[in-house]
């Protein structure tokens, strides 16, 4: 996909005018599109500017960050269905991830195996060492906890199909070891 986006500001509002194709064999499209702008306060005086979300489902949120969504044009990030990388990890990495910043910040390794430090870092306050400590290891007793448990191997039958824990295999050839010889 490739694309060229022309920037035209105005004092309530700018004008964004762009022209993309999604592939080498399509054809260009042109959209220009007006996005207005908001503003707040700033604490010592001043003001911020916003984007504020045109998209055609009404949004209207007020965002920092606009993104191109194909023939929508620009959007903010809950119109373009767009997700933070955190959010479509599973808990148990997300759990292992808290545990290891954790335990960097006390100045140990991202090794979970490893002990954690009986020693704060230099200039480290003795609150904030104990807080970490708890925290290092509430993280990594949650990683524990969420890994599934070793489970055997099931057996199977002459067909492949899995018996029960409690089924013997009826099949002879099985038990047979392969270096006993036939019985005539």
């Amino acid at each position: 996909m490739g694309g060229s986006v022309e920037i035209m500001p105005h004092p309530d509002a700018v004008v964004l005018s762009f022209a993309w194709r999604a592939a080498e064999t399509e054809t260009w499209c042109s959209v220009e599109q007006r996005v207005p702008l908001t503003t707040t306060p700033v604490h010592f005086g001043g003001a911020r500017k916003w984007f504020r979300c045109t998209s055609t489902a009404g949004c209207g949120r007020r965002c920092a960050l606009l993104y191109f969504n194909g023939r929508e044009g620009f959007n903010c990030r809950r119109c373009c269905k767009l997700a933070y990388m955190t959010q479509s990890e599973n808990p148990r990495f997300r759990a292992i991830i808290r545990a290891q910043r954790a335990r960097q910040r006390l100045g140990a390794g991202p090794n979970l195996l490893d002990p954690l430090p009986e020693r704060r870092p230099r200039y480290m306050h003795r609150h904030t060492f104990a807080r970490l400590w708890g925290r290092a290891l509430l993280a990594a007793e949650r990683c524990w906890s969420m890994q599934r448990p070793w489970r055997p191997p099931q057996r199977r039958d002459a067909r492949g199909r899995f018996l029960s824990a409690d089924a013997e295999v009826t099949d002879n050839s099985r038990r047979r070891s392969p270096y006993s010889r036939a019985r005539q």
